[in-house]
């Protein structure tokens, strides 16, 4: 776990001033990658999680190493050390609010009620507020020509603005995501800085609108249908006549035909939901990128982008083909070591193979080890096996992706930054972590 600067295997190097003007790329090789990665998740596994800090960090300045923007390559001066102290810090902070919600489940139904709401509310907060600090800590452990870059603006600024946003794009089912989506971005990228010049974000949640409405309409149509039937046809004051009338006689409530058809409209569309939006995940993926990398710019620098849907596409078809490969591969592994066993244990045809079970039990406690291990193992290589595909193929693909397909205008703003940012702690990550928000 060392936490000392490291040079990346492979690495190009660079010299200030040398390269394309303009240019993004990305000259990281999957060999070296992967085999950060699978070590990685190997120590990951031995010291039962705790490892992941300096795993993230490793890949990390991985990325940020072969990573050329205008000429010269990002670093990442992020430590393991620093995001495990994070982690820590932050299971501190939340530790109370776990108590709160075991001493409120001792109540009745109505205390416990109301303190989950008030729980949910603060991980809500406390989600949002980390997503924004994990933003800073990783921008201020990012240097580029020797100039650090930094965010301004505050955690909780952000969540409330999060939180306001949201309200709407619930009650009206995502259509005003678009709208959501930029004025966050307006206020995330427009406090992000290079050295001591600010970013702005110009994007606009009407042109991401038509952008992807389309989308929108495909994915949420039935759900939107359904909610309009509910609130046209009368069902929703039906229904809360039928509430209160159950509440009055404590008895079950009827919601009649009309209310059993919108509860099906709303089934419906949430069963739509979940299945289009899978397959149709790698348009919204590519039409969020190329709006909001068009809409990032330094002063006169700006950013534009020609990443296409259909790259992203394959990306993931590749990674489903890889996990089944893989899956198919580990399967025939575990049949030929079942078999292994139960000859090893005194099978001596398919029909004593398919005994597996009373064969263990008949070769005693070495047996049950010998399978439980080999169990273990298959359950190892699993785990190992996806993690390391996901991160290959997905997050360091897509990463390929976007620098190949992004280009700077006027990279010569560049030249007039100065150092004017600090580091940040890692609170954010920790939190971000610990509540399960945010990315690799």
């Amino acid at each position: 776990m060392n936490d000392t600067a490291r040079t990346v295997p492979g690495q190009p190097g660079g010299v200030w001033g040398q390269g394309e003007d303009g240019r993004v790329a990305y000259h990281g090789r999957t060999g070296p990658l992967a085999k950060l990665l699978i070590k990685g998740w190997l120590f990951v596994l031995l010291t039962l999680g705790i490892y992941r800090f300096w795993l993230i960090t490793d890949a990390r300045r991985f990325l940020w190493g072969h990573t050329e923007v205008a000429g010269d390559f990002l670093e990442y001066t992020g430590r393991g050390l620093e995001l495990f102290l994070g982690f820590l810090i932050a299971l501190a902070v939340l530790t109370p609010f776990y108590v709160l919600l075991i001493l409120g489940s001792l109540g009745d139904g109505v205390i416990y009620g109301s303190v989950l709401a008030v729980y949910i509310a603060i991980i809500v907060v406390l989600g949002q507020f980390a997503i924004f600090r994990a933003w800073r800590y990783r921008l201020t452990r990012t240097v580029h020509r020797g100039i650090r870059l930094g965010l301004g603006g505050a955690g909780f600024a952000y969540a409330g603005r999060a939180i306001a946003w949201a309200i709407p794009t619930l009650l009206t089912l995502g259509l005003t995501y678009p709208w959501q989506a930029a004025a966050l971005n307006r206020y995330l990228v427009g406090n992000v800085y290079y050295g001591d010049l600010q970013a702005s974000f110009t994007g606009q949640g009407a042109d991401l609108f038509k952008r992807m409405f389309l989308l929108q309409l495909v994915v949420l149509g039935p759900l939107w249908a359904g909610a309009l039937y509910f609130l046209g046809s009368g069902a929703l004051a039906g229904a809360l006549d039928a509430l209160m009338g159950a509440a009055a006689t404590q008895s079950k409530p009827d919601f009649g035909k009309e209310g059993m058809l919108a509860a099906g409209w709303r089934g419906g569309g949430l069963g739509w939901l979940m299945l289009a939006g899978l397959f149709l995940y790698p348009v919204y993926r590519a039409i969020i990128f190329r709006w909001w990398v068009n809409g990032i710019n330094i002063q006169d620098l700006s950013l534009t982008t020609h990443l296409g849907t259909w790259p992203v596409y394959k990306m993931y078809l590749k990674y489903i083909g890889a996990t089944m490969v893989m899956g198919m591969a580990l399967s025939a592994v575990v049949m030929i070591g079942t078999a292994i066993v139960a000859l090893l244990l005194g099978g001596s045809t398919v029909e004593d193979m398919a005994l597996l079970g009373e064969l263990v039990e008949e070769g005693g406690i070495m047996a049950q080890v010998l399978v439980v291990g080999a169990t273990a193992l298959t359950y190892i290589l699993f785990v190992i096996g996806y993690a390391v595909l996901y991160q290959l193929i997905i997050w360091a693909g897509f990463w390929n992706l976007a620098a190949k397909s992004t280009t700077i205008l006027k990279p010569a703003v560049l030249d007039r930054a100065k150092a004017a940012q600090k580091q940040s702690n890692a609170l954010g990550e920790g939190l971000a972590d610990a509540l399960d928000f945010g990315g690799f």
